[in-house]
């Protein structure tokens, strides 16, 4: 019998929760929820239903729900020697936090997805409570496109990736964990060199507030009559939007020839453009490679998923007020932003969409380009940490 620990109970949870079950029939799973009325709710679904479904591109598998056990206590949480968070970015330090006193070095603790600049925060946290015996792994992006169709119950994944990149602290030990996650996850899982070029190689921080943003921006007020008026939100990438996505991913690609160029054998090859990792990523699920915008169109694992809304009384609005912005912005492009500044690299498409979409959010992170906002102290970017050089980054 094998025991990982899942944090999450939101949609790539469940996702890895049927995915870890259906792999090996050998595995039981700890679920730390320390949220009250979530983990209750998930112990009673579980209690009621002896199977937990996982639903696959039509087919549905089945597992046994007795293989999952909530729990509250980090004590018992850490005890799993594999601990897996599958929570939004924001909510890293406070479950870091309160493992930290029950980690050893025969912990291996993964954020699935990391997003950007985990490696500043972990270490700042870990290092205090002097518990810097444990592997922290932090993965590019989450695997599936997914949503819970009956919380505790049941989950649909849409689309799967074909590979997913990660990376770890130290770094030595990431050809061992990504035979461990591949075997685990049933995906190929790319070993990266370093930590900076997985917040590099972040492309939700592109893809998200760059689609609200460049797709968007004139309909955060245009009211949908039903759910299914409601706009596809990877799908409605056109010609237009396209080119503003590939300019910022462009400015990404600068800042990585700025550092390999100021630091000579340090390589960050997996921070590519855009359109090639869509390419890497979704592999034949993209019926046109025209060009990018034709690849967001053409993406079979994109074709159900429409941009999030809020009920209104005439319909359905655009949500600003979502994780493509509360997440992506603090803890991917602000990190991207932060590395610029600390190898002097412009970022005027990065700088607009940080400025535009922080303010629908009541947010301030730059003042004339600069991260001087009130909310920097909010976010992973490394200047939080007293981190404003590249010897400070590659370090």
């Amino acid at each position: 019998m094998s025991w990982i620990t899942v944090c999450g109970g939101g949609n790539g949870a469940h996702a890895l929760i049927g995915t870890l079950l259906l792999r090996d029939n050998r595995i039981q799973i700890r679920l730390y929820l320390p949220i009250e009325e979530e983990r209750s709710r998930f112990a009673e679904a579980i209690s009621c239903q002896p199977s937990f479904e996982l639903r696959v591109t039509g087919k549905v598998y089945s597992v046994a729900s007795k293989r999952i056990h909530v729990t509250a206590d980090p004590k018992e949480a850490a005890r799993s020697s594999v601990i897996i968070m599958v929570v939004p970015a924001f909510a890293h330090e406070p479950i870091l936090l309160q493992l930290a006193p029950y980690l050893t070095k025969e912990n291996t603790i993964a954020a699935l997805p990391a997003r950007s600049g985990l490696e500043y925060q972990a270490c700042d946290i870990l290092g205090k409570v002097g518990q810097n015996g444990c592997v922290l792994v932090g993965f590019q992006t989450l695997p599936w496109a997914c949503r819970i169709k009956e919380f505790g119950r049941s989950v649909i994944i849409h689309g799967t990736k074909k590979r997913v990149g990660a990376a770890c602290l130290p770094k030595k030990e990431i050809g061992e964990k990504a035979k461990i996650f591949s075997t685990l996850l049933g995906m190929d899982v790319i070993p990266y060199r370093s930590m900076l070029e997985l917040s590099l190689a972040n492309t939700g921080q592109l893809i998200h507030p760059g689609i609200m943003y460049s797709v968007f921006r004139n309909r955060r007020t245009e009211v949908f009559p039903s759910e299914d008026e409601v706009p596809l939100f990877y799908a409605s990438v056109d010609g237009e939007a396209a080119e503003f996505l590939s300019r910022m991913s462009d400015e990404v690609l600068t800042i990585k020839d700025t550092v390999e160029q100021e630091r000579p054998g340090f390589k960050i090859p997996s921070v590519v453009h855009l359109s090639q990792w869509l390419l890497d990523a979704y592999g034949d699920d993209i019926r046109g490679t025209a060009n990018l915008a034709r690849m967001f169109q053409s993406n079979q694992g994109y074709q159900t998923l429409r941009v999030p809304v809020k009920k209104v009384d005439s319909g359905y609005r655009v949500n600003v007020k979502v994780r493509y912005l509360t997440e992506d912005l603090p803890f991917g492009l602000l990190v991207t932003k932060g590395i610029a500044s600390a190898v002097g690299v412009e970022t005027p498409t990065i700088d607009e969409v940080i400025t535009k979409t922080s303010a629908w959010i009541g947010k301030e992170y730059l003042i004339n380009g600069r991260l001087i906002g009130r909310d920097v102290i909010t976010t992973r970017a490394p200047q939080r940490y007293g981190i404003d050089s590249l010897e400070g980054l590659v370090r």
